[in-house]
Formats: structure tokens, sequence, C-alpha cells
């Protein structure tokens, strides 16, 4: 622009086109807010008639209940109901083993560990260094409060050193 014009010429034209700027936005924000809400109205109508086909058509529908799904249900429900059974019967041998094992005298090696949770009995075997570990084994085991009727031989006792054993439990 050439500086031809005075000062107060050139602020109300440079005002002007801000004006005519700050118009033209606001107007196409109008526009695009009453074609926005357009949309949405007819979203809506569309939406409401489409809902109310398909709930007057699976209303006689629902009426007469699918026996096949009713069955496919109701075996699910035993299945779960023999599920939960199977859980509470459930029997972990994590705890009877980890006692055994953390009041192990340290002279003692077990051989073989046997749980049978049919009979509730526990079988086990091992070898003992001398009759003193022996001895603290079979008082350990008898004080234990998982099991019951500890079986433990006397015969076991008769050697001196590495003495073999084998006692059985009954489990709680």
């Amino acid at each position: 622009m050439l500086n031809l014009l005075p000062p107060n010429k050139k602020q109300y034209i440079e005002q002007e086109r801000l004006f005519q700027f700050v118009k033209q936005t606001c107007l196409l924000l109008v526009g695009c807010t009453v074609l926005i809400s357009a949309l949405l109205l007819s979203g809506r109508l569309g939406l409401t008639t489409w809902l109310n086909n398909v709930s007057t058509q699976n209303y006689s529908t629902i009426k007469t209940p699918p026996t096949a799904a009713l069955d496919q249900l109701a075996n699910l429900n035993k299945l779960a109901a023999k599920l939960t059974t199977m859980q509470t019967s459930y029997k972990q041998p994590v705890p009877v083993i980890t006692t055994l094992l953390q009041n192990m005298p340290a002279n003692v090696t077990l051989t073989n560990l046997k749980i049978d949770y049919t009979k509730n009995t526990m079988l086990v075997e091992g070898v003992a260094a001398d009759r003193a570990a022996l001895l603290q084994l079979s008082q350990i085991v008898n004080q234990q409060t998982l099991w019951k009727n500890v079986n433990f031989p006397i015969k076991d006792f008769a050697q001196k050193e590495l003495i073999p054993f084998q006692f059985n439990v009954t489990l709680l």
C-alpha cells in the first residue's frame, strides 16, 4: 500500500479489515453450528424410528423362550456346581510339606514323601545321621497339628548311625 493515505484513513481501513475478518469467522461458526444441529436432530429421529422398529420385532420373539439356550445354561450351571464341589474338596499339599520341611533337623535327609488324599495319609521315608536326630524328628512330628496318629516304628531307633526310617501320619 502506498503512503498516499492519511494515517487516520489507514487506521480506519485496518479496523475495517479486522472487523470483516471477525464477521466472516462468526458467520462461519454460526453456519457450522446450524449444520451440526440439523445433523444431530436427523440422527436422533432416525435412531428413534429404528429403535421402535427393533423393539416391536424383538418383543414377539421374546415371548417364546429359546429352549436350546436354556438347556445350555442349565448344563453350564451343573458344571459350575461340580467345579465348586471339586474346588472345596481340594486340599493343597503346600502347608503339609512346608511345615514338615521347615522343622526338619539338619542331619535328617528325606528320601521319599507320599501324600495320599484319598486315604488322608502321608508316608515319609528318609535317613537320619544318628539316634539323636531321629528322636528329635520324632518329637517334632508328634507336636504338629496338621496331622494325627503318627506311626513311628520303634525298630528305627535300634541302630546308632545312618538310620533309615519310615513313618505314617493321618492328615487332618
